[in-house]
């Protein structure tokens, strides 16, 4: 039987995301995530906001999404949040993470995922399209 030894780690930090003026209620602007060696519930992880405007933030405890609670009106200004990862013992072992959202006018791009990812061919033509949406 696994003993609660470990604590959760999170992964690919630091957490930075950019969220626009007009991102509506609810639009996730960026996800946390951590892991945790143990085995079994132990190795459960819950994500809950420890500090920084929960009023304007939201946090799934499931998946770590971070989400917005209203539409934000203020352009060129930075939330700092510290989201907390619990692992499922008792008691639980926990980590920190901070999370740095900077929110930007409507003007200019705006990506629908944190990320993309994509395979390019070794003999790809020049001006190959890698990612479209």
């Amino acid at each position: 039987m696994d003993v609660n030894d470990n604590e959760p780690v999170f992964l690919n930090q630091p957490f930075h995301a950019l969220v626009s003026t007009v991102s509506p209620r609810s639009h996730v602007v960026t996800k946390v995530h951590a892991v945790d060696a143990d085995s079994g519930e132990f190795g459960s992880v819950r994500y809950e906001l420890v500090r920084g405007s929960g009023e304007l933030f939201a946090v799934n405890k499931k998946t770590g999404e971070i989400s917005l609670k209203q539409t934000l009106m203020a352009a060129d200004k930075t939330y700092s949040l510290t989201v907390a990862a619990y692992d499922g013992g008792k008691p639980p072992l926990s980590s920190q993470a901070h999370v740095l959202i900077r929110v930007v006018s409507s003007e200019g791009p705006m990506f629908t995922v944190a990320r993309y990812e994509a395979a390019v061919p070794e003999n790809a033509a020049k001006g190959t399209p890698v990612v479209t949406n």
